[in-house]
Formats: structure tokens, C-alpha cells, sequence
């Protein structure tokens, strides 16, 4: 089995254990797209500003992304949107994935409609008790080469208490305070992993984690939660910039 070293995880890339949804299911989860290729996933926040993991941008790559809303496919249907600018977060670490965020603003306003809705943002203060179970979503290939990777998926996460995630990837990698676990650590597991990173894991709308690393192997088998950025803990900084 591959794991990643600290200093060197391996982003989320696939779900694992999940089945088909509809967008107007979660009509805030977009695809993030380099020359029009889906590589991530992200969430509406506002008209404006969708919020992204922190290593699908940088400054280098702005003008090349877009962004895909309201569809339940990375490659077709919905609206496509420019981005503006990108803003990831300052204290950004690239050899840990620690405040793993980004904000996308783009060209022009998003127009509301059951294919398109903002996320909830958790208060800074809010507490979500271990083993509440949320929802993650994105698109990519599954374990199961048979299934198409074009449509939108998801899976049930429920949240794994910080020091047992600490332990579990105590030789594998740091799990910092900007960072909540995700994920069964039971045979039969389920999570995120391939062409999911940056998108949600929310509970009851309300988003709790952005997609962010996990084993270099990403197979649920292995009894490894999956790593989210914490969003509570970046929320002053998510209004500071896009005053949502």
C-alpha cells in the first residue's frame, strides 16, 4: 500500500463509494476547469465567489481557468463563467496542504435558480459533534472502471474525531487545526478522492470542509479518513475578502 509522506500528500481525487445526484441536489457544487478540463471541484458562496482548495490555483493559471455551474456534468449543460481573480489564502502551505483554501471571483454575477444556489457558511464559532454524517461531491473516475465519470456523485462522510484522525496519520502526514476529518475508518469505507478536490463536504447545506488530501492510494479499504480544510477556521478570512 502507498501513503503519502509528510511533506507530500496526495490531493483528493475520486469518490469512493458513491452514487449519482443531481445538481439541483447540491446546486452550489461547480466544476473548476483549466482550458476547459474539469481537474477540480468548488462551492458558490455568493454570486460572485466560489471557494476552491488552495493548490487547484495560483496567480499563473488565473486567466486560464473557468468555472461550470448548475450542471450534473463537468463537460456540458449550465453556464460557464471567467474568473476575475483568484485569492488563496496567505498562510498557505504547499508541503502540508494547510489552509488549503481559495476564493474565485468571477466576471459576472451567477443567476439564481434551482441549478444554482449559494452554500451555507458555518458561523466561526460553530461545532459539529463527531460522527455527524455529511455529504461530499464531485465528479471523476470511481474504484469502478464501468461507471461514467462525466456525471455528478456523491457519498456519505461522517466526521472522525480530531485526535483519531491525528493518530491514523500520525506516520503519513500532519493534520493541522485548519483541517477536519471525513470518512469511515471501517472496512467498506467510503470517501473523496479523484477530480473531487476543492469541493464540499457539507451537513444539512451547510459547508463543514473543502476537499483537500488524504493516502497517496485514496482506497477506503484502508480504513483512512479523508482530510477536508476546516471552514470555521478560515471564516473571518473568507468575509474579509469576499464579504459573504
Amino acid at each position: 500500500m502507498k501513503y503519502a509522506k509528510a511533506g507530500s500528500h496526495k490531493p483528493n481525487e475520486l469518490i469512493v463509494g458513491g452514487h449519482e445526484i443531481e445538481i439541483t441536489a447540491i446546486p452550489f457544487q461547480v466544476s473548476v476547469q483549466l482550458f476547459g478540463v474539469h481537474f477540480c471541484g468548488g462551492s458558490i458562496i455568493s454570486r460572485q465567489w466560489v471557494i476552491t482548495a488552495g493548490h487547484c490555483v495560483d496567480t499563473s493559471t488565473t486567466p486560464k481557468l473557468t468555472v461550470r455551474v448548475g450542471s450534473t456534468y463537468h463537460d456540458r449543460d449550465g453556464q460557464v463563467f471567467e474568473i476575475a481573480e483568484s485569492i488563496r489564502h496567505p498562510l498557505y502551505d504547499a508541503s502540508i496542504f494547510d489552509y488549503n483554501f481559495s476564493l474565485l471571483k468571477l466576471t459576472d454575477s451567477l443567476f439564481y435558480s434551482e441549478h444554482v444556489q449559494p452554500v451555507r457558511l458555518p458561523s466561526e464559532d460553530a461545532f459539529f459533534q463527531d460522527g455527524t454524517m455529511c455529504s461530499v461531491s464531485g465528479w471523476g473516475d470511481t474504484l469502478n472502471p464501468a461507471e461514467l465519470n462525466d456525471r455528478l456523485r456523491a457519498t456519505d462522510a461522517a466526521l472522525v474525531n480530531d485526535v483519531v484522525c491525528q493518530t491514523a496519520y500520525i506516520s503519513l502526514g500532519t493534520v493541522t487545526e485548519r483541517m477536519v476529518c471525513a470518512g469511515y475508518h471501517t472496512a467498506g469505507g467510503r470517501d473523496a478522492c479523484q477530480g473531487d478536490t476543492g469541493g464540499p463536504l457539507v451537513y444539512e447545506n451547510t459547508l463543514i470542509g473543502i476537499v483537500s488530501w488524504r493516502n497517496k492510494s485514496c482506497n477506503a479499504a484502508e480504513h483512512l479518513p479523508g482530510i477536508y480544510g476546516r471552514v470555521t477556521s478560515v471564516r473571518a478570512w473568507i468575509e474579509e475578502v469576499s464579504d459573504v
